[in-house]
């Protein structure tokens, strides 16, 4: 009698274990992939400097047609940047980035001649990023973006860097100012991009 007992009663234990488990909702391992940077310290030696109300125009070489113009408005505590005719994007704060916490580039991708680490360089400037593919929960880091300093020039009484940033086999290379750290001109594969005019504020007068 006892032995029927105790079997009704494991069987009534896995019945409800059963049950249990329809309404139960049992929580596949989270897999995560996409793609991280792991960016290298980088110490900057210079505050973004362009001020609202400065516009900046750009030229193709050899394509007279094709011509850019950007400005920059305040923000209050930062300074929009942006294409003139599209809606701004980038707030950029005095230390280069625009909330992102990115230092490889600003948020909307048409200010190509602006990047936060340009607040970073000198003579010697030298600095990387990897990229890293999450795949499966691993982590593989098989691609660099290499930015350098490969020489300074010097235009009129202008202090220039030549910087050559590399990416897999592509590489391109920019002529940034040393004073206001903007681009003024850019080459990459197929392409060649110049500033033709910047348009600053008036300083205020003093009274």
């Amino acid at each position: 009698m006892m032995k029927n007992e105790f079997i009704v009663t494991l069987a009534f234990v896995f019945l409800l274990f059963i049950i249990g488990m329809l309404f139960i909702k049992i929580e596949q391992p989270r897999i995560e992939e996409g793609i991280v940077y792991k960016e290298q310290p980088i110490l900057k030696n210079k505050n973004f400097s362009l001020s609202p109300g400065s516009a900046l125009f750009y030229a193709v070489v050899g394509n007279s047609s094709q011509n850019f113009s950007f400005l920059a408005e305040e923000g209050g505590g930062c300074v929009w940047l942006y294409a003139e005719g599209s809606a701004p994007v980038s707030c950029v704060s005095s230390d280069g980035t625009d909330g992102s916490g990115s230092n490889i580039a600003l948020k909307d991708p048409a200010i190509f001649f602006f990047k936060p680490w340009m607040l970073a360089l000198n003579d010697t400037f030298s600095w990387a990023v990897d990229a890293c593919f999450i795949i499966n929960n691993k982590s593989i880091c098989d691609l660099r973006l290499s930015i350098k300093v490969i020489r300074v020039d010097y235009i009129g009484n202008k202090k220039f860097y030549v910087v050559k940033s590399s990416f897999a086999d592509i590489a391109t290379y920019q002529w940034v100012e040393d004073e206001r750290r903007i681009a003024v001109r850019e080459i990459g594969p197929g392409y060649e991009i110049v500033l033709v005019n910047l348009i600053l504020p008036p300083e205020p007068r003093l009274l």
